[in-house]
């Protein structure tokens, strides 16, 4: 079995949209939410998560306040967190998948300074 390191992406301003997604869940549900990271997502990777994009993962999480979702890619042995939201309706939104794909692409062009 392979582990993966959970890696949380920040901005070039040093902002981490995922933690500042955490910070507004109450404590319960952030608990949740970081067990979920390394119990399931550190430990199974992109069997943890259901594909959305290409090679964006979307994680789901049960909480008190609705779906929680993280959405990541796999880097090298690393989960690379890029979003994270609370799900309001069936489909992920475009958005969230769009600035996911984004940040995976200036990740990676990043990543080797």
């Amino acid at each position: 079995m392979r582990y993966f390191k959970a890696v949380y992406y920040k901005t070039p301003a040093s902002s981490c949209p995922v933690f500042k997604f955490l910070k507004c869940l109450n404590d319960g549900d952030r608990a949740k939410v970081y067990v979920h990271i390394e119990d399931k997502l550190e430990q199974f990777g992109n069997e943890a998560g259901r594909r959305l994009f290409e090679d964006i993962y979307e994680l789901k999480i049960k909480a008190e306040q609705g779906e929680a979702r993280i959405l990541y890619f796999l880097d090298d042995g690393c989960a690379v967190l890029l979003e994270g939201f609370i799900k309001k309706s069936k489909k992920t939104p475009a958005d969230k998948i769009f600035n996911a794909i984004n940040r995976k692409k200036e990740y990676l062009r990043n990543r080797g300074r």
